[in-house]
């Protein structure tokens, strides 16, 4: 029996956690949308907003005025705000690898501790008249002592960052 338990708390503990968040934005087309997720500036801004040191962007983005080319890789060095763990969490290696398939964004996300794919796909809601963000995560490989929920914290923080800019 007790090896029975253990099993099946290595089993819950390894299974895809699967989420989504949505947000509301003030725009009224999905276009709008697109064209600040292909922007360069976009990403410089997010970087600033987490705190990103050592930023190597794969391809180099050269012109700042041109639309990101996809697949690219953004890899840098970032202090994650995580309320259960202490402050003086050693600075993360973080690698995010984007590509964009018509108007959904998938990236996957790595560091030592978490890695995930996120997807972001604008919507147009008839009921609010705007359009929406839905962000969809799933957990690929994690850290026994990081819970599950990181993932729901991670994609408000991407949505609460979107609209900070916007």
């Amino acid at each position: 029996m007790f090896y029975l338990l253990i099993f099946m708390l290595f089993v819950l503990v390894q299974s895809n956690y699967y989420t989504t968040n949505k947000i509301l934005t003030k725009f009224t087309n999905k276009q709008q949308i697109l064209n600040i997720l292909i922007d360069p500036k976009f990403y410089n801004k997010y970087l600033d907003v987490v705190g990103a040191s050592n930023i190597q962007f794969e391809p180099e983005i050269l012109d700042y005025e041109k639309s990101i080319d996809f697949p690219f890789e953004v890899s840098y060095i970032s202090t994650p705000k995580i309320n259960f763990l202490p402050n003086s969490l050693t600075r993360l290696k973080i690698k995010q690898i984007w590509n964009r398939k018509k108007d959904t964004f998938c990236g996957n996300i790595k560091t030592d501790y978490l890695e995930f794919n996120i997807s972001v796909h604008p919507v147009f809601s008839k009921t609010h008249k705007k359009c929406m963000i839905i962000f969809n995560g799933v957990i690929i490989n994690k850290n026994i002592l990081i819970p599950n929920s990181i993932l729901d914290n991670i994609l408000n923080d991407f949505g609460n960052i979107f609209l900070k800019f916007t």
